[in-house]
């Protein structure tokens, strides 16, 4: 499929075919959220700094989803030139998804969630490493037993959905200016 038929293809069903290029089960993620909620609230610091792990690798993932969107949108804006983006790659590691996101176009929250997904790489570094490699083991476990990672997720998941829905409100008006218009007609 060349580059005009695959954007006509994606015009036809956008949410579907974005979604489809994000390769993770979207309703696993969901359902693995509430359990991720769950030990995050638990006094266990085993079940906190395990929250911590899961929070970061769904950060990545929320990433990706917003990469995907941002793309697209940036291939519709430019359109008739074309812009070929490399896609990420399945185990790509959180420096390479970070590198990709910081790049995209501007959209609502952006500079928050790179400023927030930092924070929790930080968070998932310092205490999964010191804990690994036995280091101030007792004093890592009394700080995560104070964290509350939930709340800091929380504030990432919502900064991801409004950004998320800020794209595809600009998708769909890229979608309605004349050049794409004549695209899909």
């Amino acid at each position: 499929m060349n580059y005009k038929e695959e954007l006509i293809s994606y015009l036809k069903n956008i949410e579907g075919n974005l979604d489809s290029e994000y390769t993770e089960d979207i309703s696993s993620s969901s359902d693995a959220f509430g359990e991720i909620m769950v030990m995050s609230n638990d006094k266990d610091y085993h079940k906190k700094l395990l929250s911590i792990i899961l929070f970061h690798q769904m950060s990545i993932e929320l990433m990706k989803r917003l990469i995907i969107y941002s793309n697209f949108l940036e291939k519709l804006c430019l359109y008739p030139n074309k812009k070929k983006h490399n896609k990420i790659k399945d185990g790509a590691k959180f420096s390479q998804v970070m590198n990709q996101f910081v790049s995209l176009i501007e959209f609502k929250n952006k500079n928050k969630l790179i400023q927030d997904i930092s924070k929790l790489n930080k968070l998932r570094n310092k205490y999964a490493h010191e804990i690994a490699f036995k280091h101030n083991i007792y004093e890592s476990m009394n700080e995560i037993e104070k964290l509350k990672p939930h709340e800091f997720f929380q504030s990432i998941f919502t900064s991801f959905i409004e950004s998320l829905n800020d794209l595809r409100r600009r998708i769909q008006i890229a979608k309605n200016e004349d050049k794409i218009q004549k695209l899909s007609n």
